[in-house]
This record gives C-alpha cells, structure tokens and sequence, in this order.
C-alpha cells in the first residue's frame, strides 16, 4: 500500500489459468495455439486470423513463466472450450 494510502498507478493481479494442450490465446489479429505442455516448457504455434487459411507459424518452446508474463503483457485473452 502507498504512504498515501491512494496509489496514482495500481497493478492489477491477473492470473492465467494452466495451459492444456489444445488453448488458443488471443491477442491483437493474432492467436497462440498451446501444444504440449510439461513441467518447466511450453510449445506452441502462432496463427493468424482473419485469412481464409489460417497462417501457421513453426512450433515454439518457451518456459511457462515467460509465456505467461508474454500473455500478460499483451493482455491475451483464452478463447472459451478451445483447450481438450
């Protein structure tokens, strides 16, 4: 809490749920597909919306920790049932 007891910037806590193989995130035109997903690693495909033929990108691996705050930061959003 700040000396003031009003703070001119608060940080909102957003949690994200645990990633199942199958979510799609979305965030601008743009979507991340979650593939397989183990204790530390996360693999994952970027799509592309908007086109008659979804564009995909190369699977990726990143560590859960830096997908999550990658989410965050670009405030995406799960899109509902897309996870198994």
């Amino acid at each position: 809490m700040c000396e003031t007891g009003v703070c001119s910037r608060m940080q909102r806590v957003v949690s994200i749920p645990e990633f199942v193989k199958g979510q799609l995130w979305k965030f601008d035109q743009r979507c991340i597909e979650i593939g397989h997903v183990g204790k530390l690693l996360v693999s994952h495909k970027g799509v592309v919306l908007g086109e008659k033929k979804p564009a995909r990108s190369k699977s990726r691996l990143m560590t859960i920790k830096e997908l999550q705050r990658f989410l965050t930061e670009n405030r995406a959003v799960l899109i509902p049932d897309s996870g198994a």
